[in-house]
């Protein structure tokens, strides 16, 4: 059975966490000119067993993105991946948390090096799907 727990971190932001292992997120993006147009785009952050120290390490890391702390996200994924650079759920909980940050180019690197590793996990390909279809793979930052 799958519990899911709603979280309001922001407005522009509408979370959600799966118990079984996946948090997921939407995030709007609102144009101005004379409409306002909404639309939801909804990216997975994948969940690590906590019995060894990356699980704990990674899960803290998806708690602290979805509150909205990018950065401190970011450098705890790198510390994962200092160790250990073969981790495809870590390279796409990077890649999700560059993507909301506008790091394009860094998230397009992550998603694909997470595919290279695991190109069956239907999550990061969804993930990588989503961003590529966005156009933001050729957006330069």
């Amino acid at each position: 059975m799958r519990d899911k727990i709603n979280l309001n971190v922001e407005p522009s932001f509408q979370e959600s966490y799966d118990s079984s292992g996946i948090a997921s997120f939407k995030y709007k993006t609102l144009t101005t000119k004379k409409v306002k147009y909404l639309f939801y785009v909804k990216k997975y952050f994948i969940l690590i067993s906590d019995c060894d120290e990356i699980g704990k390490i990674n899960n803290f890391a998806i708690d602290l993105a979805i509150s909205g702390k990018l950065d401190q996200a970011r450098i705890l994924f790198n510390s994962i991946l200092d160790e250990k650079k073969d981790i495809a759920t870590v390279l796409n909980n990077l890649a999700v948390v560059n993507e909301l940050d506008k790091n394009y180019s860094f998230a397009c690197k992550n998603y694909k090096e997470a595919i290279k590793i695991d190109g069956q996990n239907k999550i990061i390909l969804e993930n990588f799907i989503t961003f590529i279809e966005s156009g933001k793979n050729n957006v330069k930052r």
